[in-house]
């Protein structure tokens, strides 16, 4: 019985968990298959993308300092608290993301080339949205951590299967293959985030998170 007296919080965090390493890792696949014989162009890609995912490190970091912290507040039932909490992180997420996102798109080709050699070929653009899905998944991990202290893991399965869905949907969009990727990278972490934003507010209900402590 102990082996699966979790089943019911461990099944949809699976879930959750395969549908986000698809979306993080799906990208150069994705631009090598559309790209056809253009092998260079999923190469430069995939050295833009690898170095723009660098602040996804500090998602299990954020997990693991924000979900100890929320259930810490709501085993107190400051409820205001949580909210101060919530909010502080987003700003300080929304602060870094700017400028992460200004500074990759302005001086990420030169630190590529460094890094990996040869001369990239991604525009201004190309760099902003490859930076913004990684800024969008870290203030997604903020609301999904707060959902597990509630125990909302059902529907952080579900936001990240229709981000998922979202993504495959965005491929359709008739652009060539770098920015049909870097677009469909952009629409999916913005579905889950919106998704996770909504469970959040309506779990946030004095009611709600009441009814979660007493289960």
């Amino acid at each position: 019985n102990l082996s699966f007296k979790n089943t019911g919080t461990f099944t949809p965090l699976l879930v959750a968990s395969m549908a986000t390493l698809l979306l993080l890792n799906l990208g150069p696949f994705v631009v090598q298959y559309l790209a056809g014989a253009q092998a260079a162009a999923a190469g430069v890609f995939l050295n833009a993308l690898t170095l723009s995912s660098v602040p996804i490190m500090l998602g299990p970091v954020l997990q693991a300092r924000l979900v100890p912290s929320v259930v810490a507040i709501l085993s107190r039932e400051k409820f205001p608290t949580l909210g101060q909490l919530i909010g502080n992180g987003l700003r300080l997420l929304i602060i870094g993301g700017v400028v992460f996102v200004t500074l990759f798109s302005l001086v990420g080709n030169r630190v590529i080339d460094v890094l990996f050699g040869g001369s990239t070929t991604l525009d201004h653009l190309d760099l902003a949205l490859l930076a913004l899905p990684t800024v969008l998944y870290l203030i997604a991990v903020t609301f999904q951590s707060v959902l597990v202290a509630l125990k909302r893991t059902k529907v952080i399965a579900r936001a990240w299967t229709v981000g998922l869905g979202a993504y495959f949907v965005a491929l359709l969009i008739p652009v060539e293959a770098i920015l049909k990727v870097e677009i469909a990278g952009v629409i999916a972490m913005l579905a889950v985030v919106a998704l996770l934003f909504f469970q959040l507010k309506q779990a946030m209900s004095l009611g709600s998170v009441s009814n979660r402590l007493k289960t």
